[in-house]
């Protein structure tokens, strides 16, 4: 048996645990959440990227941005959103300063799809914070939206003869659609 051995109560222990407090770790947490409005959105017409960004943390989320790329099958519109500019082709930074715990910001970018678009249009979101960031599964959001078309169908009608004469019985009215 060792000689520095000794024997511990269970009401030692409790004891001795009370008297060290365990500090805690203030973190910041930014959430991001967003979809496209319309959905589904007309081909060559505007769409709206609406986002929410939440600090679900205990900490001050300083020095927030959120980088936002458009892709291929959305332009730009021709003016960025308050506090965001356009980075590099379809990309956009938006400065969103520091977020409070317990506080969010919603903002959105407009941006025009393609006349050429089909199936469905996509951006992707991420927020960025100086802050330990402890949870990386919830700072990025790929919205999408359906994309339909819309056609401009017009239908006419001849008829021949022109004018028929009620009653008279004679020859066939023919119509015409075109």
């Amino acid at each position: 048996m060792c000689k520095n051995f000794k024997r511990l109560t269970l009401g030692a222990l409790l004891s001795v645990a009370s008297l060290t407090p365990i500090a805690a770790f203030a973190q910041a947490d930014l959430e991001i959440t967003g979809d496209g409005f319309p959905d589904p959105v007309v081909a060559g017409t505007s769409i709206v990227w609406g986002m929410l960004v939440q600090n679900v943390g205990d900490a001050d989320a300083t020095n927030s941005t959120v980088a936002i790329d458009l892709g291929t099958t959305t332009y730009v519109s021709d003016s960025a959103p308050s506090g965001c500019v356009l980075d590099t082709g379809t990309v956009y930074i938006c400065s969103l300063g520091t977020v409070s715990p317990s506080s969010s910001v919603a903002f959105g970018v407009e941006a025009t799809v393609g006349a050429d678009a089909t199936g469905s249009v996509s951006a992707l979101a991420q927020a960025i914070t100086d802050a330990d960031e402890p949870n990386q599964g919830n700072i990025t959001v790929l919205m999408q939206a359906a994309v339909s078309q819309e056609f401009d169908l017009g239908l006419a009608v001849e008829d021949d003869p022109d004018p028929v004469l009620a009653g008279s019985g004679t020859g066939n009215l023919t119509h015409t659609f075109t």
